[in-house]
């Protein structure tokens, strides 16, 4: 019996930019929003020049609309209210991400970091914010390239941060959007 949900891989161990063999960051995650199918590792390049990083397995192009079946950018979203329970969630995490990660360090009050230190008490949600922003260091006029970036929300709040960002995508939905 065949499953038609299983996204096919190739190995990919070598920085398809520069060819260098790229060296593990992360392994075995899976796709925790969308449901995607399959476990991924995440290899980076060891060139500081290059820096990229990948999928390995690669999935094949062939599967690769299998990951998108329930992508966000195929549902209508609208703007939150602003709650005070909302803008408190702001907060903590701009002192979240300032204290972890250096993002607009200097501008974030010293309170809104001791607010962001709740998220230590829920590793989902910390986990949540450490993926907003891709796991990434504050890089002051960081290039940053999102290849498959959806609607583009994710490069908008990366430019936020204080990334120069830029973004592709294939998806019809996703690039009208």
């Amino acid at each position: 019996m065949v499953n038609d949900n299983i996204i096919r891989a190739r190995p990919c161990p070598c920085c398809y930019l520069c060819g260098k063999q790229g060296q593990p960051v992360y392994h075995g995650l899976q796709d925790r929003l969308f449901n995607a199918p399959g476990e991924w590792n995440i290899n980076k390049c060891p060139d500081s020049e290059c820096g990229l990083m990948w999928l390995d397995p690669m999935p094949l192009a062939e599967d690769i609309g299998k990951a998108y079946q329930s992508y966000y950018t195929h549902r209508e979203t609208g703007c939150p209210s602003v709650t005070w329970p909302r803008r408190i969630y702001q907060w903590a995490r701009e002192g979240y991400l300032a204290k972890k990660y250096g993002y607009n360090n200097s501008s974030v009050n010293n309170w809104k970091k001791m607010l962001g230190q709740l998220f230590y008490f829920h590793p989902g949600r910390r986990a949540n914010l450490d993926f907003s922003v891709m796991y990434l260091s504050s890089v002051p006029n960081g290039l940053l390239l999102d290849v498959g970036c959806g609607s583009g929300q994710k490069l908008m709040f990366m430019e936020k941060q204080g990334w120069l960002a830029e973004g592709v995508d294939i998806d019809p939905v996703s690039v009208d959007q």
